[in-house]
C-alpha cells in the first residue's frame, strides 16, 4: 500500500492539494484533471471542489493511504492572489503533446532549444516527443 503526505493551501476563497504529477498517472486520472488546478514543475495543485476529490477517490481505489501532512492557510500576497493562483493552468499530458505537436507544425524550423523555450518543457522531453511524433 502507497501512503502520500500531501500539503494542502487555502486562502479565504478556495483551497488546493499539492500532489505528484507522476500520480495522476499511475492512477490513470491525469486526463480528467480540470483547468481549475494549477501546476508547477512535477507538482499539481488539484482545486478542492471536483479534482481533489477525484484523486481521492482513485487513490482510495487503488488502495493508496492519503494523510495530509500540513495544512497551511495563506494570505494573499501578490497583486491580491496567491501565489498558487500565479502558476500555469493544469495541462494533461496528452492536452500539451497535441499544443506542441501543433506548434512544432507550424514551425518546422525550430530549433529543439526555441521549441523548450517557448513550451516550457525540456530538450531530452522534446527529443522523445518528436521521435515519438514520426
Amino acid at each position: 500500500m502507497k501512503t502520500r503526505n500531501l500539503n494542502f493551501y487555502s486562502d479565504p476563497s478556495h483551497g488546493w492539494l499539492e500532489v505528484k504529477r507522476s500520480d495522476l498517472i499511475a492512477l490513470k486520472i491525469e486526463d480528467q484533471i480540470s483547468g481549475f488546478s494549477y501546476e508547477k514543475g512535477s507538482k499539481v495543485y488539484l482545486e478542492e471542489d471536483c479534482d481533489m476529490t477525484r484523486y481521492m477517490e482513485a487513490a482510495a481505489a487503488a488502495g493508496w493511504e492519503i494523510k495530509t501532512a500540513k495544512f497551511h492557510k495563506l494570505a494573499r500576497i501578490i497583486d491580491d492572489e496567491l501565489f498558487i493562483r500565479l502558476f500555469n493552468r493544469y495541462e494533461s499530458t496528452a492536452a500539451a503533446r497535441q499544443s506542441i505537436a501543433a506548434f512544432y507544425d507550424n514551425n518546422p524550423n525550430l530549433t529543439l532549444a526555441d521549441l523548450s523555450r517557448f513550451t516550457g518543457k525540456s530538450v531530452p522531453a522534446l527529443k522523445q516527443f518528436l521521435l515519438e511524433k514520426k
